[in-house]
């Protein structure tokens, strides 16, 4: 049996408009967080399942659009879709929802039915809610089918987590041929067959690193992951000099980012001079190349405002330094002010 798995869609997430430089941006962002799954089904056709280790949807109260868009996507599969709820999904389980979840080529496992069996594949999983180990090892002894798969969502690196399972070694114990974990965003293997695969798309600057599914082979007892993610977050700290204007500080960032990287995070070290350009000259250079920027100035005035002060006794500079209670608001009026009367 080949397979995909996948995790944490959070359909309907929330995403900060204020990180884009446009609407536009914003708005082509959320389709792409939202079109990433249906991408996926549309290049499912050598596989036998896609298995969904929960978090399909971000929170209970999101739009009906998301849910309505996944069933009919779903119902429409040439491919089983099995899944199961998270953390974040579990209202999926609610008695409301009726059979909409199990329609067409998807089914929600359950503790009520917690299993199907796919070409001589069976596939057990539990909710976040529902996770049972005892459970687990009953239907484990109880299968007859050739191949056996796991699907779980929780923590099993942390027990500070809340959602804490179990550990790994008692994972390993219940003799799966594939365990798919899920809620933890980065994708890791924790053994050759079992893993977190994380999720599509990255939500945000602190999701760094690959992004995609796992492919597996059972019969091969490969486990493969795919990179699938169209955008990539980067976070670059950046020393500069008092010296470098935008232009220059563009030219060092474009040196340093990685090529796949569109999405970056800017930290500015180094000196920083009392007098300077706006760094909104500096975001406008980057977003003309980078699809999302944020920046973070961490520099240190290059010139000691007492030094300053000394430079220009009895001046209005010495009357500025003394009287503003704003830095940025100071060095604009500083650069106003030698640019107008040259500080004398």
């Amino acid at each position: 049996m080949k397979f995909i798995h996948l995790s944490d869609l959070h359909l309907g997430i929330p995403l900060n408009e204020h990180r884009f430089s446009t609407k536009d941006a914003h708005l082509t962002r959320r389709l792409e967080l939202e079109d990433a799954f249906f991408n996926v089904i549309q290049k499912a056709t050598d596989v036998d399942a896609i298995l969904i280790s929960g978090d399909t949807f971000d929170k209970d109260g999101i739009k009906a659009y998301y849910i309505d868009r996944f069933i009919k996507a779903a119902e429409k599969s040439s491919v089983p879709i099995i899944m199961i709820a998270g953390n974040h999904d579990d209202f999926i389980l609610d008695e409301s929802y009726g059979e909409r979840f199990q329609t067409g080529s998807l089914t929600l496992l359950t503790k009520h039915t917690p299993s199907v069996v796919i070409n001589e594949t069976e596939i057990i999983g539990f909710s976040t809610l529902d996770f049972d180990l005892d459970a687990i090892k009953k239907l484990k002894k109880a299968s007859t089918a050739k191949h056996q798969i796991l699907l779980a969502h929780g923590d099993v690196l942390s027990k500070k987590d809340r959602y804490y399972l179990t550990d790994v070694k008692t994972l390993e114990s219940l003799g799966f041929d594939y365990i798919g974990l899920g809620h933890i965003h980065k994708h890791q293997f924790l053994n050759p067959n079992i893993a977190y695969a994380g999720n599509l798309e990255p939500f945000d600057f602190s999701e760094r690193g690959d992004k995609g599914y796992i492919l597996g082979d059972l019969e091969k007892k490969t486990f493969t992951f795919k990179r699938h993610a169209k955008r990539a977050y980067h976070k670059l700290k950046l020393t500069v000099s008092d010296t470098d204007d935008s232009n220059a500080i563009y030219e060092k960032v474009n040196a340093e980012i990685p090529s796949d990287a569109d999405m970056i995070r800017l930290v500015l070290k180094g000196d920083k001079p009392l007098v300077g350009e706006p760094l909104e000259n500096l975001k406008t250079r980057l977003e003309s190349k980078y699809f999302a920027v944020e920046i973070e100035d961490e520099r240190k005035p290059s010139k000691d405002l007492n030094t300053l002060k000394a430079e220009y006794p009895e001046s209005l500079v010495e009357v500025l330094i003394d009287e503003a209670d704003d830095d940025d608001a100071l060095a604009l009026a500083l650069e106003a002010l030698m640019e107008s009367e040259g500080a004398s």
